[in-house]
């Protein structure tokens, strides 16, 4: 019996070990999901809305744990929920499921996200190894990989194009298949969220208070305004473009010109990216307030009060707005009332957006824990 013991704690270890390392590959003959919505033509934190039948439940389809903690935002691609987490590693999950697909290693954490088109992942590695690289998951090889010291904010990739920028001030467009550069350009500073874009522009806000707005195709730049405080969030784009402030103002911006047509001032800082749709523009702040402004004029429609820091940026979802608060709740909210809906309680906060298919809606938590919500 003594060596029954070792053999069988043994075996448990390798099933463990098995379990744990198993990698996310990508089958090659399924047909493969379009694009889903947050990278369809916008970034995943300009927060465009959704048209949607979601009918504003948020009960609990299916969770998962994960051991580590959320390092960067929640994305979809490829039929899979994908979380990249602390110690270097990014989860994948069945969209409808929740099964655990696997996980891909990576060196440094993919802060900045993932975004899959097609077959193809794209992210970077962080602090030490400074790299963006396309990693093609059916074969795990990678398509190619180039030098970038600390990516900042979250990508896009519009059609053949990937867009991002780095702690240096550097601002790249480069083709998505083989990773060579487009244009290039040195801004006046940092852009710590990253760009966002229209059919023409593309917008990056800077941490020295300007926002600059560059051709998509050239790279040239159409204007630069000075909004007068440190810019930490994504803009969203709609009729104009909407701007956080890290000390409490909120801007409406003209496109084409870089005007400012509006602006407002709040009492608590705001770190969130807003979000758009047809009537309003959203966002929350550090005093856990949810605005709703008419995005025209910017006269306030209504507010919410939660009761902690709104770091996650909202989503709409149809007839919703949904966001999370450090109170520990996933709200949701009448978007033309204001009213609460519904919210739903977690064990840990959420510090990252929540994301949606246009039927569900998925968190993670701090804590490691992933949530598929819905009716």
């Amino acid at each position: 019996m003594k060596r029954v013991f070792p053999i069988f704690a043994g075996i448990l270890l390798l099933a463990f070990a098995a379990g744990c390392t198993r990698s996310f590959h990508m089958s090659r003959f399924p047909k493969i999901p379009a694009p889903e919505w947050q990278y369809s033509r916008k970034d995943l934190q300009a927060r465009g809305s959704i048209d949607s039948g979601y009918h504003g439940n948020l009960n609990v389809k299916w969770e998962d744990s994960f051991g580590g903690s959320t390092i960067g935002p929640l994305t979809m691609g490829g039929g899979q929920v994908i979380v990249p987490i602390s110690r270097e590693k990014v989860q994948f999950y069945d969209v409808a499921t929740g099964k655990h697909s696997g996980r891909i290693k990576t060196k440094g954490n993919a802060q900045a996200g993932v975004i899959i088109i097609d077959s193809l992942a794209y992210f970077a590695g962080g602090y030490k190894y400074n790299y963006f690289e396309c990693l093609n998951l059916h074969t795990l090889g990678v398509s190619w990989k180039v030098p970038i010291k600390d990516v900042t904010g979250s990508p896009i990739i519009i059609e053949d194009r990937v867009f991002l920028a780095s702690t240096t001030g550097n601002i790249e467009c480069r083709n998505r298949l083989n990773g060579e550069i487009i244009w290039q350009k040195q801004a006046t500073s940092r852009s710590p969220a990253g760009p966002s874009s229209d059919d023409e522009t593309v917008f990056f806000p800077l941490d020295d208070g300007n926002l600059i707005g560059l051709d998509m195709k050239t790279g040239e730049k159409k204007f630069e305004t000075a909004l007068g405080e440190p810019l930490m969030s994504k803009v969203a784009v709609g009729e104009y473009v909407f701007v956080s402030g890290s000390e409490g103002s909120f801007c409406a911006v003209d496109k084409k010109t870089g005007e400012i047509v509006w602006k407002r001032r709040f009492d608590w800082p705001i770190w969130t990216a807003p979000a758009v749709d047809e009537h309003m523009v959203y966002f929350g702040d550090n005093g856990g307030y949810l605005h709703a402004l008419d995005k025209l004029e910017g006269r306030t429609i209504w507010e919410f009060k939660s009761d902690g820091i709104i770091l996650a940026s909202p989503i709409v979802v149809g007839n919703y707005l949904l966001f999370a608060s450090l109170d520990r709740y996933l709200y949701c909210i009448d978007k033309r009332t204001g009213l609460l809906n519904t919210k739903h309680r977690t064990k840990h906060e959420i510090r990252f957006s929540p994301i949606s298919d246009g039927e569900s809606i998925y968190i993670a938590t701090h804590g490691g824990i992933i949530q598929c919500l819905g009716d």
